[in-house]
């Protein structure tokens, strides 16, 4: 199972996480790829390497082509994600399309020459050969990049939904009358499309976050002069613990919180694991001012009779296995049950719906007799720590209870790896659990099975036993006898 921690000592922003994966390993041809799926013009992608306070890191900057953005709801966010040219629909971009900038008159630059990557020394790629999209033949930008948006489109929206529910808590109106300003730019669906993919493109299945550190003084904003953290912050951060600092200015921005708290599901130190990738995505500051315990070095400027240190204005993530992998993990989760007994069935599966949305692990409901003999559900969930207030909320929104219990659970994992085998149909992923070293169980994913047997038109279980089939073959020999879990 690949781990992401999220080391935000400096702060995080939607660019600077993207520009961390980037850092880390994801291929700017995938990128771009995906990125050129979704229905929207008007910017450019660049990609370069600077430095931060002595750190190299990987910024990414979308450059739009206008200032002035349109103020968007969250029908209009869905509507964007929700047009990407998604697989089955028998659309790939062009050739060299997924890397060209769109623009708001719906040219595109000759040569792809507008779009390629900037490098620190001023040169760019011979033949843009390092900025074309791979395809087809099992390189990259086909198919594979499509399937991560698709997954990744999920997981934005709901960071995109967060931002609505904290905007809308702020202005004293709906999730849905919500009118995003920065938010709602291309840069910022770039930012948050891009990293939700990113993070399905590498692979990674549990997100790990730092505290975040909120900053101070004032920002201005479309509704004028702000406090920070900004109101919409202080929202989304309910429930997750911050760390203090010094800094004058926005630390973490409301993109970076909504990623944070919708990805994560946990936030504290990092969790015991083998490094393998490290990655630094650098922010538009050259800096950041902070007088945390021990030096950078740097040049600093008094105040009240000591000199402040710069900190690199970088966002670090660490992406690595569990140490010891292969054998059962144990953690501590929420359990969070509420007794229902005056709900409709549309009401329950609304509910059910919404708490995955906020975050829960799990969720399910359990006949039950309540007070008068009235018959009833007890709708349960898993939470993470830092998502059980966000969870604890859209129960109390979606049901008609008046109480919610909660109490911590241990529970022991298997160890997961995900495989993808070859199908008559296509390529299916495979979920495998191991305990000990010892494959235990295997399950094909039911969104790739799901999704193969609507374009084929064949049945689900067909789809099903022929990933299974191709799984037991290539990693276990045609005598294993594993079946769905």
């Amino acid at each position: 199972m690949t781990i992401l921690y999220i080391d935000a000592f400096s702060g995080i922003s939607g660019d600077m996480f993207l520009g961390a994966l980037v850092d880390a390993g994801l291929a700017e041809a995938d990128l771009r790829a995906a990125l050129a799926t979704l229905p929207i013009e008007g910017y450019e992608l660049l990609v370069r390497r600077e430095k931060r306070g002595g750190l190299e890191a990987t910024r990414v900057e979308v450059k739009l082509a206008e200032a002035k953005q349109p103020h968007r709801r969250l029908s209009d966010i869905e509507n964007i994600i929700g047009a990407a040219h998604l697989p089955g629909n028998g659309e790939r971009p062009a050739s060299g399309a997924a890397n060209q900038t769109r623009r708001g008159d719906g040219e595109r630059p000759a040569s792809g020459a507008a779009n390629q990557t900037r490098r620190g020394d001023g040169e760019r790629p011979a033949s843009g050969a390092a900025n074309q999209t791979r395809r087809g033949n099992g390189e990259r930008g086909g198919p594979a990049s499509l399937d991560a948006l698709r997954r990744g489109g999920e997981r934005a929206l709901a960071v995109f939904r967060r931002l609505a529910e904290a905007e809308a808590r702020v202005h004293g109106t709906t999730a849905e009358k919500v009118h995003f300003h920065e938010v709602g730019a291309v840069d910022a669906i770039v930012d948050i499309v891009g990293v939700c993919a990113g993070l399905e493109m590498l692979g990674v299945e549990r997100v790990v976050a730092s505290p975040l550190p909120m900053g101070s003084g004032y920002v201005d904003a479309a509704h004028g002069r702000l406090p920070v953290p900004v109101p919409a912050v202080v929202e989304l951060m309910k429930g997750v613990p911050i760390r203090p600092c010094e800094e004058e200015g926005e630390l973490t921005t409301p993109t970076g919180a909504a990623l944070a708290v919708t990805l994560a599901d946990a936030f504290g130190p990092m969790p015991a694991m083998v490094i393998e990738k490290v990655g630094y995505g650098a922010g538009a500051r050259q800096n950041a001012e902070c007088s945390p315990k021990g030096s950078y070095e740097g040049k600093g400027r008094m105040q009240n009779g000591r000199q402040k240190q710069h900190v690199p204005n970088v966002l670090r993530v660490i992406l690595g296995q569990p140490a010891g992998a292969g054998t059962a993990e144990a953690d501590v989760v929420w359990l969070l049950e509420a007794n229902v007994d005056d709900a409709s069935g549309e009401t329950l599966g609304a509910a059910t719906q919404a708490l995955f949305e906020a975050g829960a692990l799990d969720v399910w409901l359990t006949a039950a007799t309540m007070k008068k003999g009235r018959p009833g559900v007890v709708l349960a969930c898993l939470a993470a720590e830092g998502l059980v207030a966000a969870v604890e909320e859209a129960i109390f929104r979606e049901t008609p209870t008046f109480g919610v219990r909660r109490s911590a659970v241990e529970r022991t994992k298997l160890a997961r790896e995900h495989a993808t085998v070859e199908t008559a149909f296509g390529p299916v992923r495979v979920k495998v659990g191991r305990r000990s070293g010892r494959v235990v169980t295997a399950s094909p994913e039911y969104e790739d099975c799901r999704r193969l047997a609507a374009e084929r038109g064949v049945a689900l279980r067909e789809v099903y036993a022929a990933a299974m089939a191709a799984w037991r073959s290539a990693e276990c020999g045609p005598s294993t006898m594993l079946g769905p879990p």
